[in-house]
This record gives structure tokens, sequence and C-alpha cells, in this order.
């Protein structure tokens, strides 16, 4: 069955909650819907990143002018070009502190307006000026529809947070950054580094062979692609030997660690959808990955790594165990863990942890996100033998089929289910769920005060749904 009852308006209180956060004494769980900030934050990531790509392509186009045009006029599109990306990162800043962005927004629309006039003067001169007319135009036509999509998004956020008890919430939110480790960690890896060496060599090739063909030395042409593929494999591979242990990874960072706990079969799982390499710049991220960037600001992410491995993934720092101790060093990480984050699966190893951590933390700190599987019938039957084999942990309140709504993770609010709806297709989704549970843990670390009452405060947008029956 979908989620059972029905949809009510915004909840003031948490029904049927009493104090002894021991029992389970809730037939019904919370359900945030979070659906529209995530297409408001996914658009404003887009319009970010198509500013960002606008000035770099308008950046390449005016070194070819300084060699082949207007060599004044293209240092002063350079000059233009320099402040943009401090102002996208200065606007993404004050975001986040729920200050307004019209100012950021004017000055960067009009030092892009004012970069591609210069350009367009500074490649007159060049035979193919008209091809370079042309490209200019598509590249103000993506600005334009940039600006437009930030427009909307922001629109909805500002929307959102009106009539709040803390408008500045959902802004911290949305666009706060995770905290870094407190020590940078260096870790040397000689092959690591040759990687980084091929990564360098190649972006640097590609900016070459774009000047002397602008130049009229050389007249072939290599698609920028094969040299951003052979960069963004280069840089993946480079990464994965610089990854540290989990006991380099917490000699580094003296917090209580993030433990994640998963299948090993979902090591890989990619939660963009498709092709594992997007083909021209990196491999899409895992969901390992989301989760342990979004939790950097709790404590640093650790995780049991699959014996089988050559070389480590991205993601969780790993320890490798041997199989007649691993129950016990997973009993004492979740004890330790500031945080666990487990990515719901049917595994008997899996259960036997989700059990493990639901006695021993009742509930306290857990994050259970789904994984972004193609096949919603898989997603369900993961569901179903995760709830049935669970059922006394999760308590009556838990529904026992996979709800209709897109629901992402969930997590509990004194043993109750708390289940957040953002859809499963791609990673926004994904970094909203993992840094509003993060956001609202911040918020009543210890548990003092009643954590759903100031959830339905702070996030009015939720409806209660029944559970089993």
């Amino acid at each position: 069955m979908g989620a059972g009852g029905s949809a009510a308006p915004a909840a003031p209180y948490w029904y049927g909650m009493k104090d002894d956060d021991d029992r389970d004494v809730s037939d019904a769980c919370l359900l945030l819907q979070i659906t529209g900030f995530v297409r408001a934050r996914r658009r404003l990531a887009r319009a970010a990143w198509t500013v960002l790509s606008v000035t770099a392509i308008d950046a390449l186009m005016l070194v070819a002018g300084v060699a082949a045009g207007d060599a004044p006029a293209a240092l002063v599109g350079l000059a233009l070009l320099a402040p943009q990306p401090v102002l996208v990162w200065r606007a993404r800043m004050a975001l986040a502190a729920g200050r307004p962005v019209r100012r950021q927004a004017l000055a960067l629309a009009a030092l892009m307006s004012f970069s591609l006039a210069v350009t367009a003067l500074a490649l007159a001169p060049m035979p193919d000026h008209g091809v370079a007319l042309a490209y200019l135009a598509l590249l103000a036509v993506a600005a334009a529809f940039a600006g437009w999509q930030g427009r909307r998004a922001l629109a909805f956020v500002t929307g959102a947070s009106a009539g709040l008890d803390d408008p500045t919430f959902p802004c911290r939110w949305l666009f706060g950054r995770p905290a870094q480790r407190q020590r940078p960690l260096a870790v040397s890896r000689s092959v690591g580094r040759g990687w980084w060496l091929v990564a360098v060599i190649a972006v640097a090739a590609l900016v070459v062979h774009i000047v002397l063909l602008e130049a009229g030395i050389v007249d072939v042409g290599v698609p920028a692609a094969l040299y951003l593929m052979v960069a963004g494999f280069a840089t993946h591979r480079a990464r994965r030997h610089a990854m540290p242990s989990a006991g380099q990874s917490r000699s580094a960072d003296s917090r209580p660690p993030v433990l994640v706990l998963r299948a090993f079969r979902d090591d890989a799982l990619n939660v963009e959808g498709g092709a594992r390499w997007r083909g021209w710049l990196r491999p899409q991220p895992t969901l390992e990955e989301i989760a342990a960037h979004a939790t950097a600001g709790v404590g640093p992410a650790i995780a049991i790594g699959d014996p089988s491995e050559q070389l480590p993934p991205l993601g969780a720092a790993r320890d490798y165990l041997a199989d007649t101790d691993w129950r016990s060093v997973v009993t004492a990480l979740i004890d330790e863990a500031a945080m666990v984050a487990l990515v719901l699966g049917d595994s008997d190893n899996l259960l036997w942890e989700f059990s493990t951590t639901m006695q021993r933390r009742r509930g306290r700190g857990v994050l259970v996100l789904l994984p972004p599987l193609r096949r919603r019938a898989a997603l369900a039957t993961r569901w179903r033998r995760f709830a049935m084999a669970n059922a006394a942990v999760l308590g009556p309140g838990f529904p026992p089929d996979l709800p209709s709504a897109p629901v992402t993770a969930f997590f509990f609010c004194r043993r109750q289910a708390v289940l957040i709806a953002g859809g499963r297709d791609g990673g926004w989704p994904y970094r909203l769920a993992i840094g509003l549970f993060v956001a609202l843990r911040a918020t009543t670390p210890n548990g003092d005060d009643d954590p759903c009452r100031r959830l339905s405060a702070r996030l009015p947008a939720t409806a209660i749904v029944g559970g089993a029956g």
C-alpha cells in the first residue's frame, strides 16, 4: 500500500507524542515535503554553473583575441571577467546568511554584459569573427536564461520563508556550506601525484591548442571534450589514490565520526542515473560521496570497506576488517559516532546493523537514505523487507510499504519516523535531505526541546500520514 491516511495542514504538535521516548505511542509519522526547495536549489545551482561556464568560455575567447585580435580590448575584457566568480561566491554567502542578493545580481549582470560586448570588439579583427559573434550571442542567451532561473528560485525561497518563526533557517539550510575538517589532511601517494600531473598537462594542452588554433599556427581542431575527459579521469584516479584510511581521517579530525553503513553492493550507486561517467569532466557522484560531503560539518565520515576493493572509492574513509571481528568494531563505532547514515537495504548484515543502531542509540542521530534505484519495484521490495525485519524497532506508525510520496530519507523524532520527501532524481534531493537533518540536529543536539514541534514551526509544509492499516 502507499501512504495511508490523508494529508493535513501544518501540524503544530506531534500527534500522540508522550514524554517517554522509550515507547512507541504514535500511530502516525510525519512527512516533510521539500520537493519545492529541491527544485529551487537545483535551479540556482544550474544558474551559478551557467554563469561560471559563460565566464570561462568568454575567457578562452578573449585569450584567443590576445593572440589574433585586438589585444588591449581583450585585456580589458579579462579584467571585467575576473570579479564575476567572486560575485557568484559572495551571492552564495549572502544567501546562506539570509541577506538580499539584489546588489550582487545587478553587478554580475552588468559585468557580464560589458565583458561580452568587449569580447565582440576584441574579436572583430579576426577573419572568422562572424562565427565568434554567433558564439557570443549563444553565451548571452545562456546568461539571460540563468538569470531567469535564478530569479524564479529566489522568489520561491523568499515566499516559503515568509511567516516562519526563523525566516533565515531555509537560507542557512539551502545555501550553507558544510564545515570542513578541523585540520587539513595531506595523504601523499606517488601514483596519485602522477595522475594529478596528467590532469594538469591535459588542461594546459587544451589552452595551448585553442590559442594556436585561433592564431592560425595549427589548423587541426581537436574536440575540447577529449582533453577534459582525460583530465577528469586523471583527477578521479588521483583523488582515489589520495583517500585516507579511517584511522588517518580520525587522527586529523578529533570530532566523533559520522558512521556510514550500507551493503557493499551499494558502494557504486549513482545518484544522477544513467552512465557513471559524464563523458567529459568527471564521474557521477555516488550516494556515499554526497553523504560524506554533506555531513562534513558533523564529523569525519568513516565506513567499513569491502575487503575485495583494490583502490578505495571516493566518499567515506575506510578501514578493512576481518570477518571474525567486524560486529564488535561496528558496535563500538555506533556508540561513538556523532551520527549514523545508513543506506536502506535488506541484506542480513545491514539489517543487523540497523537494529543494533536503533537499540543502542534509541533513534538519536540516525538517518536512513533511500538508494537511488532506477526501478521503483526494486526499491519497494527493499522497503518492505526492511520494514518487516525491523517492525519492532520502527514502531507501529512506520509504513509497511513504500509511500507514494518521493521519499528521499527518514529519521526519528523520539523513536517516531519523519519522512523527507524530496525525490531521488539527482544529487540535490539527497544533499538537501541530509543538510536538513544536520541543520535540525544542530538546533536540538540533546533533544531537550520537542524537536518535532520546532520542526513544524520551521517547515510548515508538513503532513501527517498514517502508518499501518
